[in-house]
Protein backbone atom coordinates (compact mmCIF):
# COMPACT_ATOMS: atom_id res chain seq x y z
CA UNK A 1 0.00 0.00 0.00
CA UNK A 2 1.18 3.75 -0.67
CA UNK A 3 1.94 5.80 1.85
CA UNK A 4 0.02 8.94 1.25
CA UNK A 5 1.90 12.30 1.46
CA UNK A 6 0.51 14.78 3.67
CA UNK A 7 0.52 18.37 2.07
CA UNK A 8 1.37 21.65 3.59
CA UNK A 9 1.59 25.04 2.49
CA UNK A 10 4.15 28.47 3.19
CA UNK A 11 2.77 32.09 2.73
CA UNK A 12 2.90 32.75 -0.77
CA UNK A 13 5.67 35.21 -2.08
CA UNK A 14 4.77 38.59 -3.14
CA UNK A 15 6.37 38.11 -6.42
CA UNK A 16 5.16 34.40 -7.02
CA UNK A 17 1.90 36.26 -6.52
CA UNK A 18 2.53 38.84 -8.99
CA UNK A 19 3.88 36.61 -11.58
CA UNK A 20 0.92 34.56 -11.36
CA UNK A 21 -1.13 37.45 -12.02
CA UNK A 22 0.31 38.31 -15.10
CA UNK A 23 -0.31 35.11 -16.26
CA UNK A 24 -4.05 35.54 -15.78
CA UNK A 25 -3.98 38.30 -17.37
CA UNK A 26 -2.77 36.77 -20.35
CA UNK A 27 -5.23 33.91 -20.22
CA UNK A 28 -8.00 36.47 -19.35
CA UNK A 29 -7.77 38.52 -22.32
CA UNK A 30 -7.41 35.51 -24.53
CA UNK A 31 -10.93 34.39 -22.88
CA UNK A 32 -12.41 37.94 -22.67
CA UNK A 33 -11.34 37.93 -26.88
CA UNK A 34 -13.09 34.74 -27.16
CA UNK A 35 -16.02 35.89 -25.38
CA UNK A 36 -16.53 39.35 -27.25
CA UNK A 37 -16.75 37.36 -31.14
CA UNK A 38 -20.48 36.69 -30.49
CA UNK A 39 -20.99 40.81 -29.81
CA UNK A 40 -18.50 41.67 -32.58
CA UNK A 41 -20.38 39.38 -35.01
CA UNK A 42 -22.97 41.10 -34.28
CA UNK A 43 -21.78 44.42 -34.60
CA UNK A 44 -20.80 43.60 -37.65
CA UNK A 45 -24.13 42.33 -38.71
CA UNK A 46 -25.60 46.31 -38.16
CA UNK A 47 -27.60 44.71 -35.26
CA UNK A 48 -27.78 47.61 -32.82
CA UNK A 49 -25.82 46.62 -28.85
CA UNK A 50 -26.44 48.41 -25.89
CA UNK A 51 -23.56 49.90 -24.63
CA UNK A 52 -24.04 48.40 -21.27
CA UNK A 53 -23.44 44.55 -23.19
CA UNK A 54 -20.09 44.60 -23.69
CA UNK A 55 -19.34 46.13 -19.71
CA UNK A 56 -21.93 43.05 -18.93
CA UNK A 57 -20.16 40.39 -20.52
CA UNK A 58 -16.72 41.66 -19.54
CA UNK A 59 -17.82 41.69 -15.81
CA UNK A 60 -19.84 38.47 -16.05
CA UNK A 61 -16.57 36.28 -18.17
CA UNK A 62 -14.36 37.96 -14.95
CA UNK A 63 -16.83 36.81 -12.32
CA UNK A 64 -16.86 33.04 -14.14
CA UNK A 65 -13.43 33.14 -14.46
CA UNK A 66 -11.87 34.41 -11.37
CA UNK A 67 -14.68 33.70 -8.97
CA UNK A 68 -15.34 29.75 -10.43
CA UNK A 69 -11.82 29.43 -10.18
CA UNK A 70 -11.30 30.29 -6.41
CA UNK A 71 -14.38 27.78 -5.56
CA UNK A 72 -13.82 25.11 -7.18
CA UNK A 73 -10.21 24.37 -8.12
CA UNK A 74 -8.79 26.72 -4.73
CA UNK A 75 -6.90 27.99 -7.76
CA UNK A 76 -7.09 30.19 -11.32
CA UNK A 77 -4.66 29.18 -14.37
CA UNK A 78 -2.42 31.61 -13.78
CA UNK A 79 -1.81 30.50 -9.75
CA UNK A 80 -1.21 26.67 -10.74
CA UNK A 81 2.22 26.64 -12.66
CA UNK A 82 3.00 28.03 -8.94
CA UNK A 83 1.54 26.22 -6.73
CA UNK A 84 -0.37 28.47 -5.33
CA UNK A 85 -3.67 28.00 -3.42
CA UNK A 86 -7.18 30.39 -2.42
CA UNK A 87 -8.12 29.32 1.06
CA UNK A 88 -10.49 30.74 3.97
CA UNK A 89 -7.87 32.14 6.10
CA UNK A 90 -9.22 30.35 9.51
CA UNK A 91 -10.48 27.50 8.06
CA UNK A 92 -8.15 26.37 5.25
CA UNK A 93 -11.18 25.69 3.50
CA UNK A 94 -12.53 26.23 -0.36
CA UNK A 95 -13.75 29.97 -0.58
CA UNK A 96 -17.38 30.09 -0.45
CA UNK A 97 -19.26 31.93 -3.36
CA UNK A 98 -20.12 35.20 -1.09
CA UNK A 99 -16.12 35.10 0.04
CA UNK A 100 -15.32 34.57 -3.81
CA UNK A 101 -17.76 37.21 -4.47
CA UNK A 102 -16.44 39.67 -2.30
CA UNK A 103 -13.33 39.19 -3.08
CA UNK A 104 -13.95 39.73 -6.98
CA UNK A 105 -15.52 42.77 -5.96
CA UNK A 106 -12.59 44.45 -3.70
CA UNK A 107 -9.92 42.96 -6.34
CA UNK A 108 -11.47 44.37 -9.42
CA UNK A 109 -11.75 47.70 -7.79
CA UNK A 110 -8.10 47.80 -7.19
CA UNK A 111 -7.25 46.57 -10.29
CA UNK A 112 -9.63 49.05 -11.58
CA UNK A 113 -8.01 52.29 -9.65
CA UNK A 114 -4.59 50.98 -10.74
CA UNK A 115 -5.99 50.85 -14.92
CA UNK A 116 -6.98 54.85 -14.07
CA UNK A 117 -3.80 55.57 -12.51
CA UNK A 118 -2.32 54.05 -16.00
CA UNK A 119 -4.86 56.11 -18.00
CA UNK A 120 -3.63 59.63 -16.38
CA UNK A 121 -0.14 58.76 -16.26
CA UNK A 122 -0.31 58.09 -19.85
CA UNK A 123 -2.33 61.65 -20.60
CA UNK A 124 -0.13 63.16 -18.15
CA UNK A 125 -3.20 64.19 -15.59
CA UNK A 126 -1.75 63.98 -12.46
CA UNK A 127 -2.84 66.81 -10.06
CA UNK A 128 -6.61 65.66 -9.56
CA UNK A 129 -8.04 64.49 -6.21
CA UNK A 130 -8.98 61.36 -8.18
CA UNK A 131 -5.83 60.36 -9.64
CA UNK A 132 -4.54 60.89 -5.60
CA UNK A 133 -7.28 58.42 -4.29
CA UNK A 134 -6.82 55.94 -7.19
CA UNK A 135 -3.19 55.80 -6.54
CA UNK A 136 -3.92 55.04 -3.07
CA UNK A 137 -5.76 51.93 -3.22
CA UNK A 138 -3.42 50.39 -5.00
CA UNK A 139 -0.42 51.34 -2.92
CA UNK A 140 -2.65 49.79 -0.08
CA UNK A 141 -3.34 46.85 -1.38
CA UNK A 142 0.73 46.03 -1.76
CA UNK A 143 0.95 47.66 2.03
CA UNK A 144 -0.86 45.01 3.24
CA UNK A 145 0.38 42.36 1.35
CA UNK A 146 4.25 43.21 2.36
CA UNK A 147 3.32 43.82 6.12
CA UNK A 148 0.64 41.45 6.60
CA UNK A 149 1.31 38.30 8.84
CA UNK A 150 0.21 36.31 5.99
CA UNK A 151 0.67 38.35 3.27
CA UNK A 152 -2.80 39.16 2.67
CA UNK A 153 -3.68 41.47 -0.37
CA UNK A 154 -6.33 44.34 0.79
CA UNK A 155 -9.04 41.94 -1.34
CA UNK A 156 -7.90 39.26 0.81
CA UNK A 157 -8.31 40.86 4.42
CA UNK A 158 -11.89 41.81 3.06
CA UNK A 159 -12.90 38.24 2.16
CA UNK A 160 -10.95 36.43 4.91
CA UNK A 161 -9.25 34.74 2.49
CA UNK A 162 -5.71 33.98 2.06
CA UNK A 163 -3.20 32.98 -0.67
CA UNK A 164 -1.04 29.53 0.27
CA UNK A 165 1.61 28.02 -1.72
CA UNK A 166 1.53 23.69 -1.90
CA UNK A 167 4.62 22.44 -0.80
CA UNK A 168 4.84 18.44 -0.55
Amino acid sequence: MAKKSKTTATKASVTARVVAGLYDLIIFIGVGMIAFIPISILKELNVEIPDWMSTFVFCSVAYAYFAGFWVKGQATTGMRPWKLRVVHQVTGEALSFQMATVRFIIFGLVWLSLGYVMLCIRDANITGWDFALAAVIPFISLLCMAFTRQRQALHDLLSESCVYKVVE
